[in-house]
């Protein structure tokens, strides 16, 4: 720890880049810390010049244009897909809640929930540190994509504030304060903001109605979604909801009577985007053709 908030970029060079993906392990002896005053061009030569760093980096080159292949297949898609009539949520601004930085990428789930009640001031440092930085990146993408013509998007994915994982304090002042400061930033550039929740959701309802009306969709995962549409529906869209386990594991008539079950809910006076909880993976085509074929027919207004 002591390293790490001494030298947070080092750290990520020697020690979370190796342990991510074998490619990555040359760096583990990357070391520019010296160079703080001075960039002694030999020394950074030699080191990029290893044979070990030589075929990582240039096994990245290859990694990258196969990413943009990747990305221009992915756009093509997409393209094909609204021309379809679905809608699409893609964005050029985002980013990540610190919280989710320093659990994911740095401590991992259980040492990230042990440093919530051991090691707090570590936590609080980190965030408040990168909060900084990841507004700071927010004003900028959303600068570079403000000549967009249609709805300008921001997309959001959490992944740790969901229910049971913090109380509700932790909640409070560890991930909503960003959040919340993250969505404000987004919406005030006047980007509609898509918010992904993972997880359960409905004991953090109350604190998402604290951003700017008719600016934010808010997915779930899971959610009592009564409730969401008591809570959210005169302020922001509800998506998401059906639990895509059931396209995999049920019945045909099963899908259909869940469909129906959720549109029945959050359907009335509209605000709601019919989507999956999540992918639906080996799902069984029939039951993905019911779920489409029930919303088209019963989820007319």
């Amino acid at each position: 720890m002591e390293r790490f908030q001494r030298d947070y970029s080092g750290c990520r060079f020697n020690y979370a880049f190796p342990r991510r993906s074998a490619l990555l392990e040359p760096f583990a002896e990357f070391d520019v810390s010296h160079m703080m005053g001075f960039v002694n061009i030999g020394d950074l030569a030699a080191q990029l010049s290893r044979p070990e760093m030589r075929n990582a980096i240039e096994t990245l080159w290859r990694v990258n244009e196969m990413n943009l292949e990747v990305q221009k297949i992915s756009a093509d898609g997409q393209a094909r897909m609204e021309q379809m009539g679905f809608p699409s949520f893609s964005a050029g601004v985002g980013g990540a809640v610190p919280f989710d930085e320093y659990s994911d990428f740095l401590r991992g789930t259980l040492d990230s929930m042990v440093d919530m009640y051991e090691n707090r001031d570590f936590i609080e440092r980190f965030i408040e540190e990168r909060i900084e930085f990841t507004v700071d990146r927010i004003r900028a993408s959303a600068k570079a994509n403000e000549h967009l013509k249609d709805i300008k998007w921001g997309h959001l994915i959490l992944h740790k504030g969901m229910d049971g994982f913090m109380n509700e304090e932790q909640y409070k002042n560890l991930y909503w304060k960003h959040l919340q400061m993250m969505i404000n930033e987004i919406t005030s550039a006047g980007f509609k903001c898509y918010v992904y929740t993972e997880g359960p959701y409905t004991s953090r309802l109350d604190h998402l109605t604290e951003v700017d009306q008719n600016m934010v969709v808010y997915h779930f995962e899971q959610v009592d979604l009564a409730l969401a549409k008591k809570k959210l529906g005169d302020m922001a869209c509800i998506a998401g909801g059906f639990p895509a386990w059931l396209v995999e594991q049920g019945t045909k008539q099963q899908v259909i009577d869940e469909v129906r079950r959720v549109l029945d809910i959050c359907a009335p006076g509209g605000g709601y985007i019919f989507e999956g909880g999540y992918s639906f993976g080996q799902a069984p085509i029939e039951n993905v053709a019911a779920m489409f074929e029930t919303v088209l027919e019963y989820g007319k207004y």
